[in-house]
């Protein structure tokens, strides 16, 4: 917030607040990379677990409204 204040440009879209028309974009992307990323590149956080991954990126899908990708990765996981 305050690099936006101070003119500068937002590094990163980590810390960035979305607009409700940017949230499902924003779900889905964040999904997308849970799903690709490695389990060497997230280790030492609460998703270093591949099953830990695919919960959450579950949960992102239902969020931004793509039910049949929920599924899908619902029945990866074994949860019918």
């Amino acid at each position: 917030m305050l690099s936006i204040i101070a003119g500068l440009p937002p590094k990163d879209n980590q810390g960035r607040i979305f607009h409700i028309q940017d949230a499902q974009q924003a779900y889905m992307t964040r999904a997308q990379e849970l799903l690709q990323v490695s389990g060497m590149k997230m280790l030492g956080t609460a998703l270093s677990k591949k099953e830990d991954r695919m919960k959450e990126a579950a949960n992102l899908m239902l969020k931004s409204g793509h039910i049949q990708e929920y599924c899908e990765i619902q029945m990866d996981l074994g949860n019918y």
